[in-house]
């Protein structure tokens, strides 16, 4: 799963979905090999399993929408550029790029597949996977939903976590700066400790636009898995007689 990405089906009675490989079909039966070394499989019978119309290759770095592009691989991109720019050790900058990284991944493959699942499970859903509860807020969703929403899992949990670390640590850096700025007033110190307030000043800002994107990517993911849901018949129905669904 972690070299393929799932798209929505096209509609029709007997439509798949449609398969993006992230890595060319040799470079995956390498990774195949080296996970297998057994064998089990021959490298001619896998390579023409990825020749079937449901497979093709990724054309770009996370998905072939705008929104994946802006909110998704280009908003990491920016958060792991901030976290190398806040100078905070090797190991603790090692960490934070790790949940990154995880929270990327997860987002990509397997959120939405949780959402649909959380569709059909009776009882307390996830308020990070419910779609009525997480469309409704803009008006997106017109209907009512009756779940108890609870936290978790700690993957999804890991959205607001990671922002809310990342946040607590430039404030306490901003803090530090305030305070040997206040320190070195008047002395030739002043104007750099100056520089090093509005520098936090601006990473800050900074978070807040990866936050406010990261929000929009859980939200578009959240539309993939929605469109995932809607059967082939509904389409085609809509398509005869286009009406407003509630």
């Amino acid at each position: 799963p972690e070299f393929t990405q799932v798209l929505a089906s096209a509609p029709g009675a007997h439509s798949v979905p449609i398969v993006e490989l992230t890595l060319r079909p040799e470079a995956l039966w390498r990774k195949y090999l080296a996970a297998h070394p057994t064998g089990g499989v021959s490298r001619s019978r896998f390579l023409n399993y990825l020749q079937q119309p449901c497979f093709r290759l990724q054309t770009c770095k996370s998905c072939l929408c705008g929104p994946c592009e802006e909110h998704g691989w280009q908003n990491f991109e920016d958060l792991n550029a901030l976290i190398k720019a806040l100078s905070l050790g090797a190991e603790s900058e090692r960490g934070f790029l790790a949940r990154a990284c995880a929270l990327r991944d997860f987002l990509k493959h397997d959120y939405r597949r949780m959402c649909v699942n959380a569709l059909s499970t009776p009882g307390p859903c996830s308020a990070w996977l419910c779609i009525p509860h997480g469309l409704s807020a803009n008006g997106e969703f017109c209907c009512a939903c009756y779940h108890t929403h609870v936290m978790g899992p700690h993957e999804c949990d890991e959205i607001v976590y990671l922002m809310e670390d990342l946040s607590s640590l430039l404030e306490e850096q901003r803090r530090c700066a305030l305070a040997r700025a206040a320190a070195s007033a008047g002395s030739a110190r002043a104007e750099l400790e100056e520089d090093a307030v509005a520098e936090l000043n601006e990473r800050a800002e900074e978070l807040q636009g990866c936050a406010k994107h990261l929000d929009l990517y859980v939200r578009h993911m959240m539309r993939k898995a929605l469109s995932h849901t809607i059967t082939p018949k509904l389409l085609d129905e809509l398509k005869v007689r286009p009406k407003r669904v509630h």
